[in-house]
């Protein structure tokens, strides 16, 4: 797995004095010309460019700003040129769109002929960071188109400036929508993208539990006596009735759930949940099983399986964290302010993937699980 960041139309028209000109746009070379003369940390970084010859109505001598433009980035003059703050870097590839038509993402463009989403694939890029000019525009167009090809994509919110920033809530919740982080660049770290918490909101319950509270940030849920995720190994039942909260989580992303609760029933349980389909999921977490609390897994493919070891974990905060890849899930979990610990290796696939807290209470009414947080980070980068 690997991180890519995507510089999206850092362009001389876009900034101060060109023909297209964003409020805060040479600010933004500026910003991103530090990030990249930094210990940036990033495996590959590329740019797009507006690239236009006669892009039809695109152009316009009244433009309404919405769907059409004064002339600007036109091949062979100044102003289609990146910024003199970053045209000294030295990109891997700088991907050109829109000679003869609109083109507002980056995945629209091509280097040497090559598309950018083949050209990221090729060189095993799993998660992407978006930053340039402009935040309702092209940045919006390449994050999004990027989350439709499956990468993790993060907005470095500080690395961008809008043509209309009244505009940008509802663009904003598009993000969102589309599981694309919103975050700062990350100032002297090597680049990468600092972590989004969840509201508790921002989530919807594969099966409603018997009560939900918020109580000050954390979330106190109570479950149905007799919900459960299980398919068939071992116990010949299907259940799925667990309650859990779920949010789109992109490859190259991880959940991350803290909790404190106290497990006294038999297969108590809570933690992650990671849900391809009703057929292929993950939970881990802790589990009260024949008298002991245990930290494990149960990963299913179709049919279920359980791995556990004992741990001294009741009423304490356990942090625990799934990461995504292509083809795998990473749960690691950790107790108060102890280091991670590696709990499971899985293979997992699915285009659309959703994850979040849970909890189930196979044997007993009453069980109350306490949610302290729920935030996606930037997926493990090794196992080790």
């Amino acid at each position: 797995m690997s991180r890519a960041l995507i510089v999206v139309d850092t362009q001389v028209d876009f900034c101060e004095g060109g023909s297209l000109a964003v409020a805060g746009g040479t600010a933004v070379a500026g910003r991103i010309a530090e990030l990249l003369a930094g210990d940036h940390g990033y495996d590959h970084v590329v740019a797009t460019r507006d690239h236009h010859i006669d892009p039809g109505d695109h152009f316009s001598a009244t433009p309404d700003w919405v769907d059409s433009w004064p002339p600007h980035c036109v091949v062979g003059t100044p102003g289609a040129e990146l910024h003199p703050a970053v045209v000294g870097y030295g990109f891997e590839a700088v991907f050109d769109k829109g000679e003869y038509a609109a083109a507002y993402s980056g995945f629209e463009g091509r280097s040497n002929g090559v598309a950018l989403a083949d050209w990221l694939v090729d060189r095993s890029v799993t998660a992407v960071d978006v930053c340039g000019l402009t935040t309702d525009y092209c940045v919006r167009a390449t994050a999004l188109d990027a989350a439709a090809d499956g990468f993790a994509v993060t907005v470095l919110l500080d690395l961008t400036a809008a043509v209309a920033s009244e505009r940008l809530a509802p663009i904003l919740d598009e993000f969102t929508a589309a599981g694309v982080v919103l975050a700062p660049a990350v100032p002297g770290v090597t680049g990468h993208a600092v972590g989004r918490r969840l509201a508790w909101d921002e989530g919807e319950w594969t099966n409603p539990p018997a009560a939900v509270a918020v109580a000050g940030e954390a979330l106190e849920v109570t479950a149905i006596e007799g919900s459960d995720a299980w398919r068939h190994t071992a116990y010949g039942f299907v259940h799925d009735t667990e309650h859990a909260l779920l949010a789109p989580l992109a490859v190259g992303q991880a959940v991350e759930v803290r909790l404190r609760t106290t497990f006294t029933g038999e297969f108590d349980q809570a933690g992650v949940f990671v849900k391809a389909d009703n057929e292929h999921w993950v939970k881990a977490g802790l589990e009260f099983a024949d008298g002991v609390l245990n930290l494990g897994a149960v990963v299913t493919l179709e049919r279920s399986d359980w791995s556990v070891a004992p741990v001294d974990w009741n009423g304490r905060e356990v942090t625990v964290r799934v990461s995504r890849s292509v083809e795998s899930l990473t749960v690691r979990a950790k107790v108060d302010g102890e280091p991670f610990r590696l709990v499971r290796v899985a293979p997992f696939s699915g285009r659309t993937v959703t994850a979040g807290p849970f909890l189930c209470a196979p044997t007993r009414g009453g069980f109350t699980a306490t949610f302290l947080s729920w935030d996606i980070v930037p997926a493990d980068a090794s196992l080790h």
